[in-house]
């Protein structure tokens, strides 16, 4: 080697470490001997140099998982801070990545927190799938309803035929007992700004509340931001008793019903006011006998009847 050849040999060494952040470069691992990775102070973790001397480094480059193969080093601006550099790769295929697990910063009220919205739950979620169509998917689940367990399969939604011309509407998208979906059109109303939640269709008994989809005048395409998937509140129903108790007070007539169990078909049934008067008159007419006639005649009981004698 020349002369020249050493000068530029050394030349271009000292311009290669002078314009390097990083004062060294160490090899290492993730881990003590023990395999701990992790300490007791957030984003500082243990590695193992080639001599196998445990440090304590920085890290905010690899993932916290033992034997994980890392350069470490110091840079100029923090001399006093040993950290993770990169990971290092020694085999043809990179790994995946190089970012740390790091889903703590963005769990509930962490420095990033993810907001998470209803309708990213996909089960019972209502998402847009065709938007210039109006058709809508339903997340399918199986839910709990008074007759049982019942199937909700997921399918698409045609609602074009709810689009309005004039002012706004809502509707609610609902299902029975049995898991079967349908669609519950409100009532329209002047403009979007005046809209509220008591315009949106409250379901009917038997039907439940799964979505509400919100239409309005010039309405181009329907977009997430204009449905609504409640989140399910958990409702213990009022006892029988305590629905008696709170009802109000009135006077029944002949048409309205009460309710009864049939012991011999096992299952609830009804009877008419009319029809408990009747079947109680039957029934004491044979404990009580009604007085006789006071009209100045001699009256005797026979065949159970009073009769002259």
């Amino acid at each position: 080697m020349s002369a020249i050849d050493k000068f530029r040999k050394l030349f271009n060494q000292t311009i290669e470490q002078k314009g390097d952040q990083w004062l060294e470069r160490i090899p290492a691992w993730l881990g003590d001997h023990t395999g701990q990775v992790t300490t007791a102070t957030v984003g500082m973790i243990n590695v193992r140099t080639v001599e196998g001397q445990v440090l304590v480094v920085f890290n905010n480059v690899a993932p916290a998982e033992t034997d994980i193969l890392v350069t470490i080093g110091r840079s100029k601006d923090q001399p006093q801070l040993w950290q993770v550099i990169s990971r290092r790769e020694v085999w043809n295929v990179p790994a995946s990545s190089s970012v740390m697990h790091h889903h703590e910063q963005h769990m509930f009220m962490a420095p990033d927190m993810v907001p998470i919205d209803r309708k990213q739950i996909l089960q019972l979620s209502v998402m847009v799938y065709n938007a210039a169509g109006f058709v809508v998917q339903v997340g399918g689940s199986y839910v709990h309803t008074p007759a049982g367990l019942a199937m909700i399969s997921t399918q698409l939604l045609d609602l074009s035929s709810y689009v309005v011309t004039a002012g706004a509407k809502f509707i609610s998208i609902e299902a029975d007992d049995d898991g079967v979906l349908s669609v519950h059109e409100g009532v329209a109303f002047g403009a979007p700004e005046i809209g509220t939640i008591s315009d949106i269709p409250a379901p009917d008994p038997g039907q439940y509340h799964v979505a509400s989809v919100w239409f309005f005048e010039g309405q181009a395409a329907l977009l997430n931001e204009h449905i609504r998937v409640p989140f399910p509140l958990g409702v213990i129903a009022k006892d029988g008793g305590l629905q008696i108790s709170e009802a109000d007070p009135d006077t029944p007539a002949d048409g309205d019903k009460f309710g009864f169990w049939d012991v011999v078909d096992s299952v609830l049934k009804s009877i008419t006011w009319a029809n408990i008067k009747a079947t109680l008159k039957t029934y004491f007419d044979t404990l009580y006998i009604e007085d006789a006639p006071s009209d100045g005649n001699q009256y005797a009981r026979i065949d159970d009847a009073w009769a002259i004698v």
